[in-house]
């Protein structure tokens, strides 16, 4: 009875991917990346500048969480980040007399959570 008093309670296994779910990650996934590079692509033909292609990702982004959602699917924390941060960068690039150089500074911090959060994951599983 002790014993069992003293063990660490069970955790609740975590709930398989069905493929029905999986092959919907990946058609949203499919329709994103096409979205987004023929957004980048007619941006940079019709000259928008980077602040208007900055806002679309970080929409398009968003939008595309959303729709993980609706589908039934779990929203993935790394796009959901990344597209609020395209969206403030744009936001802030579309400001006039904006001299901090927000773009790359967000990309280098974002490049360096990436990293330390997979340093930090790696170093707990003993890997």
């Amino acid at each position: 009875m002790e014993d069992e008093a003293k063990r660490a309670p069970e955790r609740a296994p975590e709930r398989a991917v069905v493929p029905e779910e999986h092959g919907r990650s990946k058609t949203l996934e499919a329709i994103g990346w096409g979205v987004a590079l023929l957004w980048v692509g007619v941006s940079l033909l019709l000259a928008f500048g980077w602040a208007l292609v900055l806002m679309g990702l970080g929409i398009l982004t968003l939008v595309m969480q959303g729709l993980r959602v609706s589908s039934g699917l779990k929203v993935e924390p790394f796009w959901l980040i990344l597209g609020a941060v395209f969206l403030v960068a744009g936001a802030w690039q579309s400001l006039s007399g904006m001299a901090f150089p927000l773009v790359p500074v967000a990309l280098i911090l974002l490049g360096i959570a990436i990293l330390g959060n997979v340093w930090i994951k790696r170093g707990k599983s003993g890997g």
